[in-house]
């Protein structure tokens, strides 16, 4: 008696190939229910030589359908179809294994051979992988080269990714000169090769969720760049609309969603908002409807599964969405949801939404729970629950609200004078934002790898500078009849330098930078008396616009490592400083009329707790006669126990100097530069060492070199 299963296989291999696939999926169908009928009826059929079988039999044994799971087995029948069947398809997944050692053991060689051979067939998903290998350590020595060739390879036969990977490359500006026209060409066309594919899916054809979507977010920042705003708006729109469809899309077939997507959805946003930021009233019911789909999205595809971080951007659509719950933005009020999003919020690590939670608690009474989302808050560098933090352990909720309400007020003017008058405005910095720094400083940022943080800068301590007034500019300064509104503050405060915050010691470190980039004043001073170099960062380098205050946790412990450095303007003229103090005087007396009811230690560190929020701005104001020196700076505070806190030894010192490290940031932004300062040796061989230093990094794309033209005498 023979094995239907058999001679259901024999029939097969009689067909045409096209048939033959109809027949064996049809055959797959009537099995339907039955996983091991199935497998042994593609087992048969593999070893008869049907293509489709093979792939069959490969999931079976990887997804243990039908039979046990078996890695092993699968990459003996992967091998056979790419070895023996020269299967372009098979050598591909065959490369895989190899890479990933799936079956068998990881072999980096042969990855490389099995993956240019299924990519030189024509397999664009090989070309992207190559590509993608070429610029990875655990692959060999990097080479751009190669994985610039393989990209453009994709991009000529129309392969949505490489053309958005193409069109990206010529608007950063790495590896190939910045040009908008062929970043706008690229974008425009991997628009139109996504929707080529975004139509055939329905039909079966080769497609991936992302493209689409993130083509025409590609495609909206070159239009914007182009200056056609009102075009990119729409593609924003069509972007953040295309996104939710793909995740629609991939949720009812059950594919993988790609993190991507929440990300575009993000981009409908900032189209329902006025000028000053606030959502239209028009718009505020596709608002909230809006961030319902973007909580959806991220709840499938980050809280469901356990992620331990959410992208702050996403964890802010969350906290709005709570707020609108509260506030009935575009839905009727619903408490219990605002909670929900709330609490949401704050587990993800918003700092707001965790300050938020606690008050709600400590009105209640739940200490415990109040502790646990005030540290949480904190922790985010929530600036207001840092204040509550201090107070609420010695006064109770009555009296908390009115002293929380008067140093919030201060803090709100505090940062409103700091975004106002200190913001580094794009106008101020047409011509770059410069540090000066030694040869020897420099020649060490060049060395290493382009991502180990050499390529830095460095926070010293206060104590340093060379100005002794450092941080007193506006505590000293004296009115002509009146007092200066700060005096009464910081009388018996003692004088440090030190900032008093949480029962500690904190202590302000900054890196300072000028908007002059070739400054005679500054060559003699700052760059080693014009044997130094000056080495020019664009404003997109940088943080202009921070939100976080100067009192921070350790970069090590955030969320997101900070990329850019927050930066803000030094002001000097009297009537700024003046402007400044009478500003800060109507919110700081109800302030000192608090501190002065409550007295002793109570009041004082009331006191304290304003002191610290002041201390945002006193390191942002210097003497007159610094004016010419242009400067913006960073600065943190920290402990002396901070850990990121590094230490070196000067040659003359007797001491070793505290500084913190940022991480990977000059050189590497498009329109950054090294002047050669005007009294260096023999320019020519400096210049010709720096580029190609430079060229080594990959930073050439990126980083220019000249000489300063001021005359040195």
């Amino acid at each position: 008696m023979t094995d239907p299963m058999l001679d259901n296989s024999c029939a097969l291999i009689k067909l045409s190939p096209q048939k033959a696939v109809v027949v064996f999926e049809e055959q797959l169908i009537k099995l339907k229910g039955d996983s091991i009928a199935q497998f042994e009826l593609a087992r048969q059929s593999a070893i008869l030589g049907l293509r489709d079988a093979v792939h069959f039999v490969v999931r079976c044994y990887q997804e243990g359908k039908g039979t046990e799971p078996d890695r092993v087995k699968a990459f003996e029948w992967i091998r056979k179809a790419a070895v023996k069947d020269n299967d372009l398809n098979f050598a591909f997944d065959l490369a895989c294994c190899y890479r990933d050692g799936d079956g068998t053991a990881r072999d980096v060689r042969k990855f490389w051979e099995w993956m240019t051979k299924a990519a030189d067939g024509d397999e664009t998903e090989a070309m992207f992988q190559l590509a993608k290998a070429y610029l990875d350590p655990a692959f060999g020595v990097p080479s751009p080269e190669r994985a610039d060739e393989w990209t453009g390879r994709m991009a000529e036969k129309g392969q949505p990714g490489a053309l958005i990977q193409l069109a990206r490359k010529y608007d950063d500006g790495k590896a190939v000169d910045k040009d908008a026209k062929k970043f706008l060409k690229y974008a425009t066309d991997a628009v139109k090769a996504a929707r080529v594919q975004w139509n055939l899916r329905s039909s079966g054809g080769d497609w991936t969720y992302e493209d689409l979507p993130e083509a025409l977010s590609v495609l909206a920042d070159a239009l914007d760049r182009d200056g056609k705003r009102i075009e990119a708006s729409k593609r924003n729109q069509e972007a953040a609309q295309a996104a939710w469809d793909a995740f629609e899309i991939a949720k009812n077939e059950g594919g993988l969603v790609g993190q991507l997507l929440p990300e575009i959805m993000l981009r409908l946003i900032p189209q329902l908002k006025g000028k000053r930021g606030e959502i239209l009233q028009r718009h505020q019911m596709v608002y909230f409807s809006w961030l319902e789909k973007i909580r959806t999205a991220v709840d499938r595809i980050y809280i469901s599964n356990g992620a331990s971080e959410i992208p702050a951007d996403l964890v802010e659509a969350i906290f709005s969405l709570a707020i609108a719950y509260r506030d009935g933005m575009g839905t009727q009020r619903k408490p219990k949801l605002y909670l929900q999003c709330l609490r949401e919020a704050a587990h993800a690590g918003h700092g707001q939404a965790a300050y938020l939670c606690a008050l709600s608690h400590l009105q209640k009474g739940e200490l415990l729970e109040f502790n646990q989302f005030i540290s949480s808050a904190a922790n985010s560098n929530d600036m207001d629950a840092m204040i509550a933090q201090q107070l609420a352990s010695d006064l109770s909720w009555r009296r908390l609200q009115p002293v929380l309400k008067a140093l919030q007020a201060l803090r709100k003017t505090v940062v409103q004078i700091r975004n106002e008058n200190h913001k580094v405005d794009e106008a101020l910095t047409k011509n770059g934002i410069a540090h000066y720094t030694t040869s020897d400083a420099l020649m060490s940022m060049l060395s290493g790898h382009a991502l180990d943080g050499k390529n830095g800068v460095w926070l010293s301590s206060t104590i340093y500078v060379n100005d002794p007034t450092e941080g007193k500019r506006l505590r000293d300064y004296r009115f002509e009849k009146i007092q200066n509104p700060l005096t009464p503050l910081f009388d018996g405060m003692g004088g440090s330098g030190a900032i008093s915050w949480l029962d500690k010691e904190f202590h302000v470190f900054i890196a300072c930078f000028s908007l002059e980039c070739d400054s005679l004043n500054l060559w003699r001073f700052y760059g080693s008396d014009g044997r130094g170099f000056s080495i020019v960062s664009p404003r997109s380098a940088f943080d202009t616009s921070s939100a976080e205050g100067m009192i921070r946790r350790p970069w090590a412990k955030r969320r997101k490592a900070p990329s850019k450095l927050a930066l803000h303007r030094i002001l000097y003229r009297d009537d700024e400083v003046e402007e400044a103090l009478r500003r800060l005087s109507v919110t700081l007396k109800p302030v000192l009329n608090i501190a002065n009811r409550l007295s002793g230690d109570l009041g004082k560190k009331v006191r304290s707790v304003a002191i610290a929020v002041i201390s945002e701005l006193l390191y942002l104001y210097k003497d007159t006669q610094y004016a010419a020196e242009k400067e913006v700076r960073a600065a943190e505070a920290r402990t002396l126990g901070d850990p990121e806190l590094k230490q070196f030894k000067p040659g003359n010192k007797q001491y070793s100097k505290l500084f913190l490290e940022t991480g990977p940031l000059l050189f590497r932004e498009p329109d950054s530069a090294i002047i050669i300062g005007p009294k260096v040796e023999e320019r020519d061989a400096v210049m010709i060492d720096l580029q190609h230093r430079l060229a080594r990094q990959n930073w050439s794309g990126t980083c220019k070199v000249s000489k300063s033209n001021k005359n040195y005498r």
